[in-house]
């Protein structure tokens, strides 16, 4: 961590850093060492963004002069969504307008990075802590919040006042407040299914974030192997759209085709959020039928995952016969 700090002291030390490394990665005698000093500067970044004790430290110099607040954001913002449950949980237990207004910009601060744990905690929030989350999402503007917001705005329990924030920040991201949430999750399964960047927060240290409310009322991240985090997310948010519509051809083909290639990719590595599942990839392949596994076929010749099809062909093999294929 002290090595870490030394380096990104200033912009320029950083920079010499990043040309030093770079260059002797390319000279046989000083690969060895470049690579542990570039593996020692990632271990103390990694290190410092899960530093519990220090994003709170840093949350509470956001009020401070004006020298803290600008180390204290640098530091937030570099911690990206681990930020997160600190800032949520500082504002849960605050009543304070100002304290309100910079977990606010904080969060918008943060941008993209924020959408998921925000995304999760939503519905679990008080009124005027919604409301804040609420305009954020609608403020850092990405379409990949829409599921979480249009869930609030079609539920019946949710107060009114939510509901017109929430008018207000689908709005401004381009989305209407009566779209079928079943098609929004499905959409969303898709762009991780694809790995579009805009949706895909950045690994650290080798993993991503699955973000889970727990019953202590708190948001607890699952560490997912950055292989298979885009195929864990497109999973997550297919399963999301069948429970809206058990129907949804589309959503289970995405959750096929997603895990199929997530088992494949693992290779061995441990997943803590589909690791458990009571049945293997290729039976969840075969008891849709043979429509969801043509339609996994299609994605995989859409895509050029050759492996994909020949994955797709296996399960059509057991469930269509040669009518069915044509």
């Amino acid at each position: 961590e002290d090595f870490y700090n030394m380096v990104t002291e200033t912009k320029e030390r950083h920079e010499r850093f990043d040309r030093a490394i770079g260059w002797a990665m390319y000279v046989s005698d000083l690969e060895p060492l470049a690579a542990r000093l570039e593996n020692r500067f990632e271990t103390g970044r990694t290190n410092l963004i899960r530093n519990v004790a220090r994003l709170h430290e840093s949350i509470g110099l956001l009020n401070g002069t004006t020298r803290q607040r600008i180390l204290a954001e640098k530091r937030l913002k570099e911690a990206g969504e681990y930020a997160v449950p600190a800032l949520l949980e500082t504002l849960q237990d605050s009543d304070d307008a100002r304290t309100a207004r910079t977990v606010r910009e904080m969060l918008v601060s943060i941008k993209r990075d924020a959408v998921l744990p925000l995304s999760v905690a939503l519905p679990h929030l008080n009124t005027s802590s919604k409301i804040l989350v609420v305009k954020a999402l609608g403020d850092i503007g990405y379409q990949h919040a829409a599921p979480a917001l249009v869930a609030r705005w079609q539920d019946t329990h949710e107060s009114p006042a939510v509901k017109h924030a929430v008018e207000q920040s689908l709005s401004r991201i381009g989305v209407n407040e009566n779209s079928n949430l079943s098609l929004l999750n499905t959409v969303v399964a898709n762009q991780f299914f694809d790995g579009q960047e805009s949706v895909f927060p950045p690994a650290i240290g080798g993993t991503n974030l699955f973000w889970r409310w727990d019953t202590y009322q708190q948001l607890v991240p699952l560490y997912v192997p950055q292989n298979v985090f885009g195929d864990v997310m497109a999973m997550h948010f297919a399963y999301l759209a069948l429970e809206m519509n058990q129907d949804n051809v589309n959503a289970m083909s995405v959750f096929v085709a997603a895990n199929l290639r997530r088992d494949r990719e693992l290779a061995g590595q441990p997943d803590p959020v589909y690791g458990n599942l009571p049945h293997s990839p290729k039976f969840y392949a075969t008891v849709f039928g043979p429509h969801v596994a043509q339609l996994v076929l299609e994605n995989a010749l859409t895509r050029g995952d050759t492996i994909l099809a020949l994955e797709a062909i296996s399960a059509l093999t057991e469930t269509a016969g040669a009518d069915s294929l044509l």
